[in-house]
C-alpha cells in the first residue's frame, strides 16, 4: 500500500528515498481521479496520503461463493495459517502453539501439517478441516483469509488491526500474541457465536452485493 511505504521508518537508505520520492508523484499526478477502495481503512490511509476524498469510493472485494461449509471431519484441536510472507507471523505462531495446537499451514514454513500449491477448491477443504484460523498479520489492506474461513464455517482469531475490526466486527476475537493461545481457546469455545454474529454481516461480501456497488459507481461517473 502507498501509505505503508510513505510511512514506514526505514527511510534512511537512497532506495527508500527513491522510492518515496516516486510514490509522492504518483501521488501528486492521480489524487484526484476517481479512487475504488476496497475498505474504510484504506480510504483512510489514502487520504491521509494526499488523495482527495471525494474521489474515493469504499466498495469491499467479494468472496468467491466456493468458499462454503462441506461436512468435512475437523482435525481436533488445530489452528489453520495461511502465508510465509514475513509480516503474516507464521513461524512466531508456531513457535507460541507448539505443542498446544496442531498446526496446519498453508505454505512452507513450519508446522506440524503443510500444503503448498493448494488449489481454491483444496482450500475450501483445508479452511473447513481447522477448528481455528489464525491470522496475526503487522498490516493488512482487506483481508482475504479470515473472511473465507468464515464462510468455511470456521471461526477466526485475528491481530488488533483496525481493518479487521472493520470488516469482521464481532464475528472474530481479536489478540495480541501474548494472550493468543487464551484466545484461541475463547474461539473454539464461542465457534456457534462467533458465526452466528457472522451471519449478520455476510452480504457484504457476497458477489451480488459487489456487483451491486460496482454498478452504482460507474452509474455516477456517468
Amino acid at each position: 500500500m502507498i501509505y505503508t511505504c510513505l510511512k514506514k521508518k526505514d527511510n534512511e537508505t537512497i532506495a527508500r528515498k527513491l522510492d518515496i520520492l516516486y510514490l509522492k508523484r504518483i501521488i501528486n499526478k492521480y489524487k484526484n481521479l476517481n479512487i475504488l477502495s476496497i475498505s474504510n481503512e484504506t480510504t483512510m490511509n489514502l487520504i491521509d496520503a494526499g488523495f482527495n476524498e471525494d474521489k474515493i469510493t469504499t466498495v469491499y472485494n467479494y468472496i468467491d461463493p466456493i468458499f462454503s461449509k462441506r461436512n468435512i471431519k475437523k482435525i481436533e484441536n488445530s489452528i489453520l495459517t495461511v502465508g510465509d510472507d514475513w509480516w503474516k507471523n507464521s513461524e512466531k505462531i508456531d513457535k507460541i502453539v507448539h505443542g498446544k495446537y496442531y498446526h496446519i499451514h498453508v505454505g512452507r514454513n513450519r508446522a506440524d501439517l503443510n500444503y503448498v500449491d493448494v488449489t481454491p477448491e483444496e482450500m475450501v477443504n483445508i479452511y473447513n478441516q481447522a477448528e481455528v484460523l489464525v491470522r496475526m498479520n503487522k498490516f493488512e489492506g482487506f483481508g482475504y483469509p479470515p473472511l473465507e474461513s468464515l464462510f468455511c464455517g470456521t471461526p477466526v482469531v485475528a491481530s488488533d488491526l483496525g481493518i479487521y475490526h472493520e470488516t469482521l466486527n464481532d464475528s472474530a476475537i481479536f489478540s495480541g500474541f501474548d494472550d493468543l493461545i487464551k484466545n484461541i481457546e475463547i474461539a473454539m469455545d464461542q465457534r456457534d457465536k462467533l458465526l452466528s454474529n457472522f451471519e449478520k454481516i455476510k452480504d457484504r461480501y457476497t458477489i451480488e452485493t459487489y456487483k451491486k456497488k460496482m454498478s452504482e459507481f460507474y452509474s455516477n461517473l456517468l
